[in-house]
């Protein structure tokens, strides 16, 4: 779903592999059953980088991911993943694999083929210009990953690469391959999904740890609707990050980059964010992935600003805005507050008693008259005043 400022509007739908689809629409597993298999052995590829869904993996479901892996990253379309995993553990497996590597997009469609000792081979459907679309996929997306290198720190790594998916991607809803990142890199066009797993994989290209996280966002009615965003993990602590939100518009403005869910805690984010789950909406499968508090605001980018106030102290909020107005009558004033009681107090001073005015007449030449306007975010305690 697309964040509108004061606005939310847009339905998308995160569609998995077979068997493991969030949101609404479905394929169904082919299985076919055979009456005996041959004594095989697993071959395995231990993961390197970022794992966090094989992390929470038991042993014996990270033997099959790691069987996984070594198969999609060899390209066979049909291999060996060991035995004894039931559907629902084998659904749990494939979702961790999934989201844990968002460039082997071609695996959200998969199909199983169970032998009578309940092993299992996994088959893939060949795509006829897939060596080709990919190799542009991971050379478009080294591109990006060289020059996000360049930058020092990765607070500034991480904003030019939510930067760069904001302004050259395009919401458009059910546009091509808009599940996975070949929507962003090669069509820039795409949705939730599309945003979310292209971040992940350039953040893991530079060396961030980050993963992507399905669940639901709530718009302006209080209807939930199928969602993707990011967890990153940066310096011992975690963060939120929500790109597609950060591709904001409204009606004055029209689009700009919103950094009201970028490097945020759980406060404000799941305000309007819930951490899906359940991995089968029909059957009601619970996923078992655990997701970690994220307390912290030192990446919050207001707070990198100046312009972060963790409770509202009317003294020092009116002294930041003057000093911006000394500056440059025009400026456009963004404030973000560190809590909903702190948001309140500023909105009813600011806002509704309308003491903004009271400051921006300091600064506006004798007899003579000027014409502002404010917007807000009541759910990310965000607010902006600007001359028009």
């Amino acid at each position: 779903m697309k964040k509108l400022q004061n606005l939310l509007a847009g339905l998308l739908v995160i569609v998995l592999g077979l068997g493991i689809a969030f949101g609404v629409r479905r394929t169904g597993t082919v299985v076919n059953q055979i009456l005996s298999s041959d004594h095989r052995t697993v071959q395995e590829q231990t993961p390197e980088g970022y794992t966090y869904y094989y992390d929470q993996l038991t042993e014996e479901e990270q033997t099959a991911y790691r069987a996984v892996l070594y198969g999609v990253s060899h390209d066979q379309n049909e291999f060996y993943i060991g035995k004894g995993y039931s559907p629902e553990r084998l659904k749990r497996i494939m979702y961790a694999f999934i989201y844990d590597y968002p460039e082997y997009y071609w695996c959200l469609r998969y199909q199983t083929k169970i032998y009578q000792d309940q092993s299992y081979d996994l088959l893939f459907e060949r795509e006829e210009n897939r060596s080709e679309e990919s190799a542009k996929v991971r050379e478009e997306a080294e591109k990006i990953a060289g020059k996000v290198r360049a930058k020092k720190g990765k607070y500034k790594q991480i904003k030019a690469i939510y930067d760069y998916i904001v302004d050259h991607t395009e919401y458009v809803e059910n546009s091509q391959y808009d599940q996975d990142i070949r929507s962003v890199l090669l069509n820039r066009k795409s949705v939730c999904s599309g945003y979310a797993k292209t971040f992940q994989y350039l953040c893991k290209l530079v060396g961030i740890e980050c993963t992507t996280v399905n669940g639901y966002s709530t718009d302006q009615n209080g209807v939930e609707i199928p969602h993707a965003w990011n967890l990153l993990h940066v310096k011992g602590e975690y963060y939120w990050v929500d790109v597609t939100w950060g591709d904001s518009r409204n009606p004055s403005q029209g689009e700009f980059v919103n950094y009201s869910y970028f490097m945020v805690g759980d406060d404000p984010f799941l305000n309007l964010h819930q951490v899906d789950e359940f991995m089968d909406h029909q059957t009601r499968e619970h996923t078992l992935f655990t997701y970690p508090e994220c307390q912290d605001d030192s990446f919050n980018y207001y707070n990198k600003k100046g312009c972060y106030f963790r409770t509202y102290d009317k003294k020092k909020v009116r002294n930041y805005i003057s000093s911006r107005l000394k500056k440059n009558l025009h400026a456009r004033i963004e404030l973000q507050f560190g809590n909903r009681k702190a948001y309140k107090k500023a909105y009813r001073d600011l806002i509704r008693e309308k003491n903004i005015e009271g400051i921006y007449y300091d600064y506006i030449p004798y007899n003579s008259s000027v014409s502002y306007e404010y917007i807000f975010d009541k759910d990310s305690y965000y607010m902006v005043f600007s001359i028009l």
